[in-house]
């Protein structure tokens, strides 16, 4: 079960900064619009995006008016500090927000919801996806990929995409993590393309396979990282992984190096 603490928890400041760019965005719509506001204007529309999402936050009754100023202050501050990155881009427009759609993975149906799609200065589109704590664009690549969302967008909307992107939004950190890495900022050529085709069949491969597993019931213990993958597992009463003699081997291998 999930663990109590004081304040809200990552999931839920990540979602509080998820609903204030999509307010913000259906507002503004466009690099166009962005740009015609100054400090003033901009600080303005994002902290009356901010006050909305809070009066309407499910958790609104449980934290005192100083939490909450204090809140506004930051993920204010925040956005605005993400927004000042997207200045620096070639021209876009948002055609999307939160949008749902469908995918069916090799018999395995799958309903999405992506946070923002682009419509680039070339004409294709750029799939983002805000992350408001560590995300690399390693984690979509196989085997297993450790975080499939992304690819999962891809091979549903693949006809009018051309490329996918982490939005990562830190404070001190604000970036794209984006595939192919360029397109974000430097638009589209013949080597991006390429790269992207050959990218989509990989996915495509990878994630079918592993949806029918999921759908042939297929639970080998397999730890991705070996040990590494273990260390932190709160499932440890539920696995057989124990009965892997390498894992177990491995698991006195990292202890001795801590020690």
């Amino acid at each position: 079960m999930e663990e109590a603490g004081p304040g809200l928890d990552a999931r839920a400041r990540g979602e509080l900064v998820h609903g204030v760019l999509a307010k913000f965005w259906a507002r503004v719509g466009d690099q166009e619009g962005l740009r015609a506001l100054d400090d003033a204007g901009r600080q303005s529309l994002v902290a009356a995006a901010v006050a909305a999402e809070i009066e309407a936050h499910p958790h609104r009754a449980l934290f005192g008016a100083e939490f909450w100023r204090l809140e506004q202050t930051r993920v204010t501050a925040l956005a605005c500090e993400w927004l000042a990155g997207e200045l620096e881009r070639p021209p876009f427009t948002v055609v999307a927000l939160e949008e749902a759609f469908k995918l069916d993975l090799a018999g395995l149906p799958l309903r999405l919801r992506a946070d923002r799609i682009d419509r680039l200065a070339h004409g294709g589109e750029l799939l983002v996806d805000y992350k408001t704590g560590r995300a690399k664009r390693a984690s979509w690549e196989p085997p297993r990929p450790d975080e499939p969302q992304l690819p999962l967008y891809a091979l549903a909307r693949e006809a009018a995409l051309r490329g996918i992107a982490f939005g990562a939004v830190r404070k001190g950190e604000c970036a794209f993590e984006d595939f192919p890495k360029g397109i974000v900022c430097g638009g589209e050529s013949v080597e991006r393309e390429a790269e992207w085709r050959t990218a989509l069949p990989m996915w495509r491969a990878e994630l079918e396979t592993l949806a029918r597993e999921y759908l042939a019931g297929h639970a080998v213990v397999q730890p991705k990282d070996g040990a590494t993958t273990c260390r932190y597992c709160e499932l440890a009463l539920f696995c057989r992984v124990n009965e892997a003699g390498p894992l177990a081997a491995e698991d006195e291998e990292v202890a001795d190096d801590a020690s």
